[in-house]
Parts: structure tokens; C-alpha cells; sequence
């Protein structure tokens, strides 16, 4: 798959809306269905994403915008999303403070406090 073709570069250009992002993941699965584990390339590679970007849009889906924040403000992700989920009118959400907490619980597991 060519670089122009990658998911997350298509969502950085404006060409890819963030729902279909599950289109790839479906091309994905069928790429890769029958091939040797040895030959397949990891789902967030094949999406454009990090690792631990991808594991943050498993909690999150919207956290799209935070991924392409980081890359151009040069950030860290981890600072990113600190200071999207601190905000009030975020944290004030039913959905969004689940998302916090499971989004608090990755980044302590993976980077300590």
C-alpha cells in the first residue's frame, strides 16, 4: 500500500473522514486474512498510526484530532490528550469522563504518572 493510501495521511490532507477509518480496517482484515502471521502488517502501521495512537482511538475514536495536534505542534501525545481531557467542558460529559478514566488508566500503565 502506498503512503498516499495510508489512512491517517488521508485524514491529515483532508481527503479521509474519521469514520472511515473502518473502511481500512476492513481492507485490512481482508488483505490479511489468509496470510502467514509472519507477512501481515500490524493494523496501526497499515492505518498510519503509532502504537500508542492506535491503542488511545480504541477508547477514544475522536482522539483523531488530538493524533494530528501532536504531529504538528510537535507535542507529545501524552500532553495532548492531558490537556484535551482537562478541559471543562469535556470532562462535564457522561461519555467523555469514561473516556478519560480508560484513557487515564492506558497512559499510567504505559508511561507511569
Amino acid at each position: 500500500m502506498s503512503n498516499d493510501q495510508v489512512f491517517f495521511q488521508l485524514y491529515l490532507a483532508g481527503k479521509a473522514l474519521p469514520d472511515e477509518i473502518h473502511d481500512f480496517i476492513d481492507k485490512w482484515r481482508s488483505l490479511y486474512s489468509n496470510v502467514e502471521d509472519s507477512e501481515i502488517v500490524p493494523l496501526h502501521d497499515f492505518l498510519g498510526l503509532t502504537l500508542d495512537e492506535y491503542e488511545v482511538w480504541i477508547h477514544d475514536e475522536n482522539a483523531l484530532k488530538s493524533f494530528a495536534t501532536a504531529r504538528e505542534t510537535n507535542k507529545s501525545l501524552r500532553l495532548v490528550l492531558k490537556e484535551r481531557y482537562q478541559s471543562p467542558t469535556l470532562a462535564a460529559r457522561a461519555e467523555d469522563s469514561r473516556k478519560l478514566a480508560a484513557l487515564h488508566e492506558w497512559l499510567v500503565s504505559e508511561h507511569g504518572k
